[in-house]
């Protein structure tokens, strides 16, 4: 096997790991997210470079139904990943953070939501139709059957997280997040050891007056004996709830280990 292709391969498995990790953000928390989010544009970056004999044969040959349809699938991947990237650069407290403040924090947090979801979805897109590019590298038939079948597994089982995560509110914009912030440069916030609230992302919360808040905790920092150094966004339009946070969410905090 050539060195290039060895060089392909490793990358590939090194993006859709780093992916599945990035999508875990309650796992890895802020710090290790936005690193994480640095080398994935840089995989990104070098998977594009290595592939180039691609872009040079687009327009060459003739198009059938799965190759328009291949190359609709990579050009949004391309395209969701750079706006992912450019998103979240611009909330980055610690890789990026002469980035952060470019636009409205609400705007941006929306957006990257919804790229990071259209980016995970389309992966998963991209790697099914190069599945036969894949498996015609095995010589062993057996071992195409076993794969096959682990992939269709793995498929239909993340078709119904698809729908259970109700990720399609998330590629639709939909869903606006609610952000619990620290207001503190980000070393001063370390150093008093802050908890992210995001071990509990994709937990719904509910306003005092009753209503729902369509959104999940997404990038939220909250330290205790602070809380009145922190402030709540709901949404588009920040609601702030004075020099502390809002009773229903305090006792959501407490009734999750987090004040």
């Amino acid at each position: 096997m050539k060195k290039s292709t060895v060089a392909k391969r490793i990358i590939d498995v090194a993006l859709t790991v780093t992916l599945l990790l990035l999508m875990a953000f309650q796992v890895t928390e802020q710090l290790a997210h936005e690193w994480l989010g640095i080398a994935m544009f840089a995989l990104t970056v070098a998977h594009q470079i290595l592939n180039r004999k691609y872009y040079a044969a687009i327009f060459k040959g003739k198009y059938n139904a799965l190759r328009i349809l291949q190359l609709t699938v990579n050009c949004l991947l391309l395209l969701s990943f750079v706006c992912t990237a450019l998103s979240g650069m611009m909330m980055s407290r610690f890789a990026t953070p002469f980035m952060n403040g470019i636009l409205p924090s609400s705007i941006v947090r929306q957006g990257h939501l919804a790229m990071s979801h259209w980016s995970f979805v389309l992966m998963g897109l991209h790697l099914g139709l190069h599945f036969g590019i894949i498996t015609s590298k095995l010589k062993n038939k057996t071992a195409r059957i076993i794969l096959g079948i682990v992939m269709t597994v793995i498929s239909v089982f993340g078709f119904y997280l698809f729908f259970k995560s109700d990720m399609l509110s998330y590629m639709l914009f939909k869903n606006k997040g609610v952000v619990a912030r620290d207001t503190r440069e980000p070393r001063d916030a370390a150093r008093v050891g802050l908890r992210s609230v995001s071990a509990v992302a994709f937990s719904q919360i509910r306003h005092k007056e009753g209503e729902e808040i369509i959104g999940s905790v997404v990038s939220p920092f909250v330290s205790r004996g602070h809380r009145k150094r922190h402030r709540i966004e709901c949404g588009i339009e920040p609601c702030s709830v004075g020099t502390t946070l809002s009773d229903d969410v305090a006792a959501w905090l407490q009734a999750n280990g987090m004040k």
